[in-house]
């Protein structure tokens, strides 16, 4: 559960096709979530509500990623986010390399 709500920046893999333009354009810089690894391109900001976000989330233990593994029909986040986005910040920190359960733990302050 997302007790406050936020700005959530995400990354979708190249390989997952295009959304939209607007989606598409991210909220701050990458100077901003020093991650200089990252696409700026294929990254996109969508605005979380409180409550539960109904989504799962996987991490990756090689690559130290924590992307989306489902989202549910009944999320507010269905049809923004797409399984594999990877999450790269949150509330304009980086969290590109943070675990799962780091991220949880962001969400659930």
């Amino acid at each position: 559960t997302c007790k406050r709500g936020g700005e959530y920046c995400l990354e979708r893999p190249i390989d997952a096709g295009v959304a939209s333009q607007d989606k598409m354009r991210p909220s701050w810089s990458e100077d901003e979530t020093k991650d200089s690894e990252i696409n700026q391109d294929n990254r996109y900001s969508i605005t979380v509500p409180p409550g539960k976000i109904g989504m799962t989330l996987s991490f990756n233990i090689v690559t130290r990623e924590t992307s989306v593994e489902q989202v549910h029909q009944w999320s507010p986040l269905f049809g923004q986010v797409t399984p594999g986005d990877r999450i790269v910040a949150i509330d304009r920190t980086d969290v590109s390399h943070a675990s799962k359960h780091e991220i949880m733990s962001l969400i659930a302050k």
